[in-house]
């Protein structure tokens, strides 16, 4: 047999045996009552086992080869229907397709998670939904990559316990969800593995959408929109909206930026919009610039800065956003956070000029609507919030800054 299947021995399953029983054998002395009927081999697939499937899918019209595949993961097309056959199949495409992330809430008891948990070897469930941020993303002690990038699927049992050990954990997961990339310390990590979150409905379906939505099993991470919150953020992080530009709407980020030994900053998104890099360009020379009134005794230029840009809109260019760029950078040297739910608005020239900005009333109200408690702007801007509604006026506090260093200073927790 192991001639007949040179693979067999090189995995951790050899053979499905069948085995039968006698219980009058057992009555004997030294009897053997246990016998194998039958012993078929289990060996690892072969390297050319997709040319194989190739060959042989061009004797199967698409109807049979889908029953196929239905079968080849435990399910019976005979007993499903056609909606049934192609649901099924699409909870499958996280293990062919990258970064492909999925959400399936159902009733309990429904076999959600068995697809994920015994079908294939690539595929690791997280029961109970608790992970840590080392495991999950990588291990900054080790330098060992965590799930994501070990397996083409990571499965949240039980979506609505998902939890981390640390506060930006769930921020983290969904920033990768978003773009397939996540940052820890210095370096921006790419990684293929889909993100499937699993959960049940404690009522049926009729009853939760009456109650609710269709999303309550989510937490109440996974289900805001923006993330801000009122508690500060961790030193280099800040909230800040872009006013767009062409055929950019505004659009809501959170940059993050971490410093270390060496020089100069660096990017990590990739590529880099190119009307962020002209940001980060201006708030870098203003950060050399004004040292002495921004960050004190610290030399900006004698430590190395990586900032990445994470969206949370369909905005993606991150354009005139460098005074929050600034102030990020300043926030990481100076190892002080910046204020809980505060946004923070405008651009900064290479000459330190605060520039205009003509759309203060709709920021204001994509601010209110991220959930942001306050929001800084330019004082030039003051006039144009006349006409912002009284309704919205009473949701969000305002401040005004002049320049650079006092927009920094109303901006970290005191």
């Amino acid at each position: 047999m192991v001639t007949d299947n040179e693979r067999m021995l090189t995995g951790g399953f050899y053979a499905e045996m069948t085995l039968s029983y006698d219980a009058s054998i057992a009555q004997e002395k030294g009897g053997r009552p246990f016998g194998v009927d039958s012993l078929r081999a289990i060996q690892l697939s072969k390297r050319e086992v997709l040319d194989v499937l190739a060959k042989g899918r061009q004797d199967f019209s698409t109807s049979e080869w889908r029953d196929l595949l239905l079968r080849s993961v435990g399910f019976e097309p005979g007993t499903l229907s056609d909606r049934a056959k192609d649901a099924l199949l699409l909870r499958m495409v996280p293990f062919v397709e990258r970064n492909y992330n999925m959400v399936e809430l159902g009733p309990r008891g429904t076999g959600k998670s068995h697809l994920f948990q015994q079908v294939s070897p690539y595929a690791h469930l997280i029961s109970g939904g608790k992970a840590t941020v080392a495991r999950m993303f990588v291990n900054n002690a080790t330098g060992q990559r965590g799930l994501v990038c070990q397996y083409d699927v990571v499965c949240f049992d039980e979506v609505s316990g998902v939890s981390f050990d640390q506060k930006d954990g769930v921020n983290i997961m969904k920033g990768y969800m978003e773009s397939g990339e996540f940052s820890r310390g210095k370096e921006s990590i790419r990684a293929d593995g889909s993100v499937v979150l699993v959960g049940n409905f404690e009522v049926d379906v009729e009853h939760q959408q009456r109650i609710g939505h269709l999303f309550g099993p989510l937490p109440p991470e996974l289900q805001s929109q923006s993330g801000i919150g009122d508690e500060p953020l961790e030193c280099g992080q800040i909230w800040t909206l872009s006013p767009g530009g062409q055929d950019e709407h505004p659009g809501l980020f959170r940059l993050e930026a971490t410093e270390g030994p060496g020089s100069g900053v660096r990017v990590l998104n990739n590529p880099v919009p190119a009307a962020f890099k002209e940001s980060i360009r201006c708030a870098e020379q203003n950060l050399y610039a004004r040292a002495p009134q921004l960050v004190g005794d610290r030399d900006p230029r004698a430590h190395e800065f990586s900032v990445q840009l994470r969206g949370f809109d369909a905005a993606r260019s991150g354009a005139k956003t460098a005074v929050a760029a600034l102030i990020a950078l300043s926030s990481a040297l100076l190892k002080k956070s910046v204020r809980g739910g505060l946004v923070v608005v405008g651009e900064v020239t290479l000459g330190g000029t605060i520039e205009p900005i003509h759309s203060a009333v709709t920021l204001a109200e994509l601010a209110v609507e991220k959930g942001a408690k306050s929001l800084l702007l330019p004082v030039a801007c003051r006039r144009q919030l006349f006409d912002l509604s009284d309704e919205m006026a009473t949701k969000l506090d305002i401040e005004f800054y002049q320049d650079g260093r006092d927009a920094l200073l109303k901006a970290l927790v005191d």
